[in-house]
């Protein structure tokens, strides 16, 4: 288990992490919210909180028959 557990704490130092989950530096434009990559996700996959999201896509044969 704590392979596992090394293996995504490794994961979220990646840049692909801070991409997905939108950790950018900077400040918000005035107007509407822009729509965000993993929103788009979670809606075309019909799931409605990011925990459940991420626990989905951690089992990968749940995440690919959900998408199936």
């Amino acid at each position: 288990m704590a392979d596992d557990r090394t293996h995504v704490e490794a994961w979220r130092r990646t840049a692909y992490s801070i991409i997905i989950e939108g950790m950018i530096k900077g400040t918000r434009s005035r107007g509407r919210p822009r729509t965000r990559y993993i929103s788009k996700i979670m809606q075309y996959a019909g799931i409605t909180s990011y925990r459940e999201l991420k626990n989905m896509v951690n089992d990968r044969e749940k995440w690919r028959s959900h998408l199936l």
